[in-house]
């Protein structure tokens, strides 16, 4: 054990590398600037499609938030309630769902 430890490790190639070579400007901008064109329309696709996914985020986060105060707000009503006749005719989501004797369906 000892002979292997002592023996010296093989040296590294010397391999130098230009500051010429090395990119100045590593910021999120100077990256896309000095991007290949694939890489910038792969960028481009990808702030498009974040900004169509928080807008959906955005737009239904809403929806479910009067959805929520709408049903809450049907909900008390409904509390004093005692029949579904009177529900239906207490709710108008209910009411305007309720077929009328119009569109019923008679045996022939």
């Amino acid at each position: 054990m000892t002979a292997m430890a002592a023996e010296p490790l093989p040296a590294l190639p010397a391999t130098v590398v230009a500051t010429a070579t090395l990119p100045r400007d590593l910021s999120p901008w100077g990256m896309y600037l000095n991007a290949d064109p694939v890489v910038k329309a792969v960028l481009i696709g990808l702030v498009f499609a974040s900004i169509v996914t928080w807008t959906v985020w955005l737009a239904k986060s809403i929806e479910i938030f009067f959805a929520k105060r709408r049903g809450g707000r049907q909900l008390n009503k409904l509390g004093g309630v005692r029949s579904a006749l009177r529900a239906s005719s207490s709710l108008p989501a209910l009411r305007a769902r309720r077929p009328n004797s119009s569109t019923r369906l008679r045996p022939s």
